[in-house]
């Protein structure tokens, strides 16, 4: 099967990681992969299979007007349609509100099957009104929206008139790997949690978490690495628990 991947790039982001880890498991099975960012491919921050097909559209420039602003999405669908028609895919999948946004637009008429995916909780993220709107009346002709726990999946079937195209798929865990013995003591084992220090990655319940648990396991610790502006509030970490993050 051909298929053609599809985000605005491979930055450091969570969903930009688990699109690169997708692309090589894809090509690994067999399939011919397409990975599109709308970036260019030297602002790639997570490698990719060299099997895959990389194609960076270098569209991924701000707009400061909203008549540039249109200008440039008109831009990006054209330059997106032709990407879908050049690598003939048999399934589309594309990640984030945005993209998938455009994806459905540049598809439309192509004999294409095309699968969107959230990357967020969209109860707690809140896009403009005109994106939002965009959303519903586009996600209604996706093949399937995918989103990665069942409370979403609940506040998307509500708002879709199949929610039988509601598919959750949770985010992909990679094996662990195993090093040599060095003949060492193992290091004390703790748990990192890493990400924007922002309230909707839910640092705050990971905190509250381990603070249950921490008094059964004295030797463990939690480890949070970020910068954002809930930095500032790591006062309620209790010493011992938590380490200083950065």
């Amino acid at each position: 099967m051909r298929v053609a991947l599809m985000i605005s790039s491979l930055g450091p982001g969570g969903a930009e990681r688990v699109m690169s880890l997708l692309a090589g498991e894809l090509v690994a099975r067999g399939h011919e992969v397409w990975l599109v960012t709308l970036a260019q491919t030297g602002d790639d921050f997570f490698l990719v299979d060299p099997r895959v097909h990389r194609l960076g559209l270098g569209l991924s420039r701000e707009s400061t007007r909203i008549w540039d602003a249109l200008y440039a999405n008109v831009c990006r669908i054209r330059t997106l349609r032709r990407a879908v028609m050049s690598a003939a895919p048999h399934v589309v999948l594309s990640f984030m509100t945005r993209t998938n946004v455009l994806v459905l637009l540049a598809c439309t008429g192509l004999p294409v099957r095309i699968v969107v995916s959230e990357r967020v909780d969209p109860a707690s993220h809140r896009d403009s009104l005109l994106w939002q709107g965009l959303r519903w009346l586009l996600y209604q002709r996706a093949d399937a929206v995918v989103v990665q726990t069942e409370r979403i999946a609940t506040w998307f079937r509500g708002r879709l008139w199949r929610r039988d195209r509601v598919v959750v798929i949770p985010n992909p865990v990679e094996p662990g790997k195993q090093t040599p013995a060095t003949g060492e003591p193992p290091p004390q084992p703790f748990i990192l949690g890493a990400g924007r220090l922002v309230r909707q990655k839910g640092f705050d319940i990971l905190i509250r978490a381990f603070g249950m648990v921490a008094p059964d396991a004295p030797q463990l610790r939690l480890v949070i690495a970020g910068e954002g502006p809930m930095r500032s509030s790591c006062a309620i970490w209790r010493p011992g628990w938590v380490s200083d993050p950065g």
